[in-house]
């Protein structure tokens, strides 16, 4: 996905010496995979499933440049405290879940129920900088700018 979303960009706007960034954020319990909540009784059901347990973060990363495409994959393991039902609701009320894969934000209320991960924060966060920045280095970013 970041990969199209990266292309999707380049290919909008006119001339080729641009660059464009794409990234896309999946959560993945036991095989299954969370996006974003379509409405609150999904956000409910994503957060309830995800309350007291570990969990993967995926987050790709692209950028296109001259039409190249670079891309790289970022894992993160999260581990979410058991959550009550209140808690649930009371986070969702705050509408953050909304438009967040797996429905919460590391960089937001969702950091309250996150009691450590193994990986990059800003992976979680949707936006892997680390890999952003070697990607950058990769198609010779520095080097032009």
């Amino acid at each position: 996905m970041a990969i199209e979303k990266a292309l999707s960009g380049f290919n909008k706007v006119a001339g080729k010496q641009i660059w464009v960034i794409g990234s896309d954020t999946a959560v993945v319990l036991h095989g299954k995979v969370f996006g974003q909540p379509k409405n609150a009784a999904d956000a409910f059901s994503m957060l309830s499933q995800l309350s007291g347990t570990e969990h993967e973060v995926l987050s790709g990363v692209a950028v296109v440049f001259d039409g190249e495409v670079f891309s790289a994959m970022c894992k993160t393991r999260v581990q979410f405290k058991a959550m009550s039902q209140a808690e649930i609701k009371a986070y969702i009320a705050t509408e953050e879940s909304f438009g967040k894969a797996g429905s919460y934000a590391i960089q937001g209320e969702g950091a309250k129920f996150i009691s450590h991960i193994n990986g990059s924060y800003s992976g979680v966060m949707g936006l892997p900088l680390f890999e952003l920045n070697r990607l950058l280095t990769e198609a010779s970013y520095y080097q032009l700018a």
